[in-house]
C-alpha cells in the first residue's frame, strides 16, 4: 500500500466479501472482482483514461506466459526433451493456464500438474472435472463455481479460488493432474528455503516449491523438474515474521528451532 501511494495512486480498499450476496442472492458489487471494473466504468463515462486490467478475466495475461514465460523454461533446461514436469499453483489462471498450453504444444511429454492449498475449489475440480449449476458474476464474467475443498488456508495470498476464471477455460485439458499442499509443508519450506538457500519468498512459491520436490519423489531422480516462485517474503512481514500472528495461527511451533530466528 504505501508504494502505491508514493507512486501516486488512490487506494481503494475493500473487505473481504463473497462474491454473491447470501441474502439477496444478487451479484456483490463491492467485491474487489466487480468494483475494479465498475469503478473503470464511472471513471471511463467521466472522461478519464482508466484502464481495469481485469487480470482474471483477461485473456492476455495467459497469452503472455504462452508466448514468454513458457519459451524461456523450455529454453533455460535446454529444450523439450529436457523437461519432465512443469507445477504451479494458479490464482487468475494466467501463469498455468499459458505455460500448460506451450508446453502441451511444444513439449507433449511434458507433464504438468496444478497445485491447489486447502480452502480452494480447484483441487476438487480438477479431479473431477465437474462444476456446480451456480454461477457468479466475477470481473464482468459469470464464472462457474466448483464444489469448494474443506479448510482454509491462511498462508497464501493471491492463489486457489472458488471460481473458474476466462484465463483457466481448457486448462483441465493440458494438465496431468492435480496437488493439495497443506499449510504446514508450505511455511516449512518458506523458511527452509530462507535458512538454507537464501531464497525470500512468501508462502504462494513456497507451496510451489512443495509441489515440486512431491513431484521429484513421484518421478525419482534424474529427471528436471520446473516451478514459479511467484511470491516475495516481503509481502508477509507482519504474518510470517511476526510471533503474534504465528502463534495465533499454530505455525510457530511447527518450525525447527533454528528456521524461528528472525521471528519476532
Amino acid at each position: 500500500q504505501d508504494t502505491l501511494k508514493r507512486l501516486g495512486a488512490e487506494l481503494v480498499l475493500t473487505v473481504p466479501q463473497p462474491l454473491k450476496d447470501p441474502k439477496s442472492g444478487k451479484p456483490n458489487m463491492g467485491h474487489y472482482h466487480n468494483l475494479a471494473p465498475l469503478l473503470a466504468s464511472e471513471g471511463r463515462a467521466r472522461g478519464e483514461n482508466i484502464f481495469c486490467v481485469n487480470q482474471w478475466q483477461n485473456l492476455a495475461n495467459r497469452m503472455a506466459h504462452y508466448m514468454s514465460t513458457g519459451p524461456e523454461i523450455l529454453q533455460q533446461v535446454g529444450g523439450p526433451t529436457k523437461l519432465h514436469a512443469f507445477c504451479a499453483a494458479t490464482g487468475t489462471g494466467g501463469t498455468i493456464g499459458g505455460i500448460s498450453r506451450y508446453l502441451k504444444d511444444h513439449s507433449p511429454q511434458t507433464k504438468v500438474y496444478l497445485l491447489d492449498c486447502h480452502g480452494s475449489a480447484l483441487y476438487n475440480w480438477a479431479k473431477t472435472g465437474e462444476v456446480g449449476p451456480e454461477k457468479v458474476l466475477a470481473g464482468e464474467r459469470w464464472c462457474p463455481k466448483p464444489l469448494m475443498s474443506e479448510g482454509s488456508s491462511p498462508v497464501t495470498e493471491g492463489i486457489g479460488n472458488s471460481i473458474v476464471t476466462a484465463n483457466m477455460e481448457g486448462l483441465l485439458e493440458n494438465i496431468d493432474g492435480c496437488l493439495q499442499i497443506h499449510d504446514h509443508d508450505a511455511i516449512r519450506m518458506v523458511f527452509q528455503l530462507l535458512h538454507e538457500e537464501g531464497i525470500f519468498v512468501g508462502g504462494s512459491a513456497g507451496l510451489n516449491v512443495c509441489g515440486a520436490v512431491e513431484l521429484a519423489k513421484q518421478l525419482g531422480p534424474g529427471h528436471t523438474i520446473v516451478t514459479v516462485l511467484c511470491d516475495s517474503g516481503f509481502r508477509y512481514g507482519s504474518k510470517f515474521f511476526n510471533k503474534e500472528w504465528m502463534v495465533d495461527k499454530g505455525l510457530y511451533d511447527i518450525l525447527p528451532p533454528q528456521h524461528r530466528v528472525g521471528i519476532e
